[in-house]
């Protein structure tokens, strides 16, 4: 008998293990290898013949160019051809030339050639480089950095105007002293071109290096950080259109050639005059910080250069309002902002930032958003003449967000979401390391 009986033991073993074996099979065993290892940072494309580099990091999209604009922009067109053609394709042709009945296709390069007027010789190089790299014609390739027709009706529906927000923190109301910048975007991206959201390192022949959030084959940069230690970001503000003026944050990447926070001002006193939009900039570099405000033409400054907290956001709440450059119009998301500042007065570091800019509690209600009073906010936009809708642009959504700390040369960034909340991570980078091209480690 008990020689009969073994292989029934033998066989109750090999049955649960297999049992075993097909429960790990579905599901994830802890601390496990489970497929293929994803590096935390890789290169996805390379140059032949110039040390130009696309790399993922954590999740960012990193490109690396070299050279003269013209150099910059044949190594960008070459080496994000398949994502150029996707985002003209994906986002113009399909969803913006549609989105208002009034402004098809032919009326978005109409109102970009006028826009263009306003390229500088160095940007008209970059432009026909990633024509010369990419195979699409300018024309198209301007589109990526132009506004659309429509933000001309920014009075009228402010939400065009895709704006964001920005604090300053410093001195006694950081828990270090160190100046904080926080800001967050705001975008139409249809669905679509958040995905093409990037941190873009150059290295220019004459001048500093800097390292610029942008979109693909776009000049029009949310903010930028220079190898001389100055931070700089533009922002639009609605209400003032300009038909064929400037995009203000073309700007932005203007200022990287500045010396310090008093040339990039003067530059921006400079240009206001031109800006489609009007704008707050926001300069800073080592402890001391700037807002440079304009609207049709007039320019406020207002400089921290001991200590203070306070949020400017889309309707800009501060000597605006003294100076009657803009509304008065109590503003919900604003008054958000605000309160959860103070409530970190004193207390205020890189991780308590990144959790205001990522807000979704609707003040009026309680209730988690995002909605157009969260700081993190979502508005939609709608327009129709009793049943016959005529512009659908879907939602103004914050898509983008950055916590940076010009003394440390730290740098925080949340990107590529169609939605900024609570749930996804920034990514921590040393600007430093970054203009070095070298990989980010603690």
């Amino acid at each position: 008998m008990s020689l009969k009986a073994r292989p029934t033991y033998r066989l109750a073993s090999a049955l649960v293990g297999g049992a075993l074996l097909l429960a790990a099979c579905g599901e994830a065993i802890p601390n496990a290898a489970n497929g293929p290892v994803i590096p935390e940072r890789q290169v996805i494309a390379k140059s032949t013949d110039t040390p130009a580099r696309v790399l993922r990091d954590r999740g960012v999209l990193i490109l690396e160019t070299r050279g003269t604009f013209f150099q910059a922009g044949v190594q960008q067109g070459t080496l994000m051809r398949d994502r150029l053609r996707d985002l003209v394709r994906d986002y113009h042709e399909r969803r913006a030339f549609s989105a208002f009945v009034l402004t098809p296709g032919f009326v978005h390069r109409l109102y970009a050639g006028r826009q263009a007027r306003h390229l500088t010789l160095d940007e008209r190089d970059f432009l026909r480089g990633m024509a010369a790299g990419s195979g699409f014609s300018q024309d198209e390739l301007l589109l990526l950095s132009t506004d659309p027709p429509y933000e001309a009706l920014s009075k009228q529906i402010p939400g065009l105007v895709p704006g964001g927000g920005t604090f300053i923190s410093r001195g006694k109301a950081s828990l270090d002293g160190n100046a904080l910048i926080g800001r967050l975007s705001d975008d139409l991206t249809f669905g679509i071109r958040q995905r093409y959201t990037m941190l873009w390192v150059h290295r220019p022949e004459k001048g500093p290096a800097w390292v610029a959030l942008t979109r693909v084959g776009s000049l029009a940069a949310e903010a930028a950080w220079s190898e001389n230690g100055l931070f700089a970001a533009v922002d639009p503000l609605p209400g003032y259109a300009k038909t064929g003026g400037m995009p203000p944050r073309w700007l932005t990447l203007r200022l990287m050639n500045a010396e310090g926070p008093d040339a990039a001002e003067a530059s921006l006193r400079k240009a206001a005059a031109n800006t489609s939009q009007a704008f707050v900039g926001t300069l800073a570099m080592g402890e001391g910080a700037r807002l440079v405000e304009s609207a049709r033409g007039d320019v406020a400054v207002r400089s921290y250069g001991s200590g203070g907290s306070l949020a400017d956001l889309a309707q800009s709440m501060g000597s605006f309002k003294a100076q009657g450059l803009a509304s008065t119009t109590p503003n919900p998301r604003d008054e958000r902002f605000g309160k959860l500042l103070a409530g970190q007065y004193g207390q205020l570091d890189p991780m308590g930032a990144q959790r205001i800019l990522a807000d979704l509690v609707d003040p009026a209600t309680g209730k988690r958003g995002p909605t157009p009073a969260s700081v993190s906010r979502e508005l939609p936009l709608r327009m129709a003449l009793g049943p016959v809708v005529i512009g659908d642009w879907g939602s103004l959504t914050s898509t983008t967000a950055l916590v940076a700390q010009p003394q440390t040369g730290r740098l925080w960034v949340s990107m590529g979401h169609e939605q900024l909340d609570d749930s996804k991570p920034f990514v921590d980078f040393t600007v430093s390391k970054l203009l070095a091209g070298e990989a980010q480690s603690d």
